[in-house]
């Protein structure tokens, strides 16, 4: 690669953006929306890196096998990374993944693109996140889920939003619902 061409591509970020597209093309417009869901639950609503849990993060598609070929396509490209955690004592390990380059979120138009297109709901799906979490984490106790205006505002962004939730997210929405613990949220 010449330096003519390598400033012609837009250097280190053009070259990503343009191995990225290249990645997309391989991929298949079919199977766009599956990489979209996994961007979508791999960026924070600040634009900034989120580490996923590998399980939690496929827990999203009801076509996983399709979802996991994805996932490793992105990961075999070097867009994403997967790496292993050893558990606590006795756990088992688990692996995460998280975008491999942090200048990815603003050289390639795509996912900038996505990005600005959930811009709208992508705070209350940060905070969607950490209540679940958070709530898992305290043995689901029914005083952490959302209610009154927290709860309505979860209501209407889930009516906006396209995209799906992990398992634990669901598992919260559904409690807040009333399914899980039998509490009725008015």
């Amino acid at each position: 690669l010449t330096r003519a061409a390598y400033e012609e591509i837009g250097g280190v970020a053009g070259a990503l953006a343009q191995h990225a597209e290249a990645t997309m093309d391989r991929i298949g417009a079919e199977r766009q929306a599956i990489v979209r869901e996994l961007f979508r639950n791999l960026v924070t609503a600040h634009g900034t890196r989120a580490v996923a849990e590998r399980e939690e993060l496929l827990s999203v598609f009801p076509g996983r096998k399709a979802a996991e070929a994805v996932l490793e396509e992105l990961i075999d490209a070097r867009l994403l990374t997967s790496y292993e955690v050893e558990g606590r004592e006795e756990e088992p390990s688990h692996h995460r993944v998280e975008i491999a380059h942090e200048s990815l979120l603003k050289a390639w138009p795509r996912l900038v693109r996505w990005q600005m297109q959930d811009e709208e709901g992508a705070v209350l799906r940060d905070q969607l996140k950490q209540a679940a979490h958070l709530w898992e984490e305290k043995r689901r106790s029914p005083d952490l889920l959302w209610s009154g205006t927290a709860f309505q505002e979860y209501e209407l962004w889930r009516g906006r939003y396209t995209g799906a939730l992990t398992a634990l997210e669901e598992d919260f929405a559904r409690a807040m619902k009333g399914g899980e613990h039998g509490v009725a949220i008015a």
